[in-house]
């Protein structure tokens, strides 16, 4: 990696590369059944059938774009690691194309509640090119296409062919979430444009995105 300087050493601008955002999620599969309490007054229990489960591993990064379209943008990209499949870049890797410089990314896990297969997703969080926070879903994937090679040297950005993401990306709403309207949408909100992110899923089932916003507030 290299670096180019921009005045003496503490003003100096570091490649883009060195200061990459990182977020992950991890869960089993299959998943582990509900819990049951057993009645006390029951003395015989058989024993529980033990699954195979693997682990798997979703990594989330952001890197500067190479395409020409979105010059100036980050992109959010996603890497797996299964038991079985080892880690990898699943075909769909693209989360996100239009990230902020250097925004931060955030990722909450989340499964269907009482879905046997375990279904469920990931839901991604950062910031996007005019400074408002984004929010994107994917749902599991097992048994992705893996990418066949992962360090082709790149074409010249203008030969390269935008792929679009295969996220589904949540509407900004223009409206207060008590009035009921487009209650599906992410809330316009004005947060500083440098902010980190942090997200949590508490045990209602709510995902809590937090942001610092312009007057340093949180």
């Amino acid at each position: 990696m290299s670096s180019k300087a921009s005045g003496s050493g503490a003003g100096a601008e570091v490649d883009n590369y060195t200061n990459l955002h990182l977020a992950a999620a991890a869960f089993l599969h299959p998943p582990n059944p509900p819990h049951n309490k057993q009645c006390p007054c029951d003395t015989k229990t058989s024993p529980a059938q033990v699954l195979e489960r693997n682990k798997h591993i979703r990594v989330y990064h952001n890197e500067p774009s190479p395409y020409d379209y979105n010059a100036g943008c980050y992109l959010v990209k996603e890497t797996r690691y299964s038991t079985l499949g080892r880690w990898h870049a699943p075909s769909d890797d693209l989360v996100a194309d239009d990230a902020a410089t250097g925004s931060s990314v955030v990722a909450i896990g989340w499964r269907v509640e009482g879905a046997a297969d375990g279904e469920g997703g990931t839901r991604i969080y950062y910031m996007d090119k005019n400074g408002f926070p984004q929010e994107r879903a994917n749902r599991t994937s097992f048994a992705p296409t893996v990418k066949e090679e992962l360090e082709t040297e790149l074409p010249k950005p203008e030969e390269l062919v935008p792929p679009t993401p295969g996220w589904k990306q949540t509407p900004i709403s223009n409206v207060e979430p008590e009035t009921g309207l487009d209650a599906t949408a992410f809330p316009a909100i004005s947060p500083l444009y440098t902010t980190k992110l942090a997200a949590v899923r508490s045990e209602d089932g709510m995902i809590h995105v937090l942001y610092q916003v312009r007057d340093y507030s949180i």
